[in-house]
């Protein structure tokens, strides 16, 4: 007995392990963490509040030693992505320069440019997957 695979079928095959190896780590808030290239990183949150992309460029960060007092930087504002089926994400780099965008201001804000010190996007952070009640 042969049989006979649809291309469609063989070209998921092929793509599915690709796509699954693309995350990075699973960050705050059950976000996605994905590498962009070498110096770009892509938070994927379905928060849909800054609090969730920056806590996942800090999660980053932390898994990688980066010191405290780094910057990270907006390299690109929330915007459809192509790494999950659905959602947005943010970019960020650790070295701006090395990301090509420049530092602007230091705001929670997420536009291009705008940085945090990895303790300021740290922030409340650790609220997001344990919720204190007041």
């Amino acid at each position: 007995m042969t049989f006979k695979l649809s291309p469609i079928l063989v070209a998921l095959a092929i793509a599915s392990p690709a796509l699954a190896q693309q995350e990075v780590l699973r960050g705050p808030g059950g976000s996605d963490i994905y590498q962009v290239d070498a110096n770009v990183i892509e938070v994927v949150s379905n928060m849909n509040e800054p609090r969730g992309w920056w806590c996942g460029a800090v999660h980053y960060a932390r898994h990688h030693s980066t010191p405290w007092s780094d910057h990270i930087v907006v390299v690109s504002a929330p915007a459809d992505t192509s790494f999950a089926e659905s959602g947005q994400g943010v970019k960020f780099t650790l070295n701006a320069s090395a990301a090509g965008v420049s530092e602007g201001a230091q705001s929670d804000a997420l536009e291009p440019g705008n940085w945090q010190t990895v303790t300021e996007a740290n922030r409340g952070c650790i609220n997001i997957d344990n919720p204190r009640d007041n």
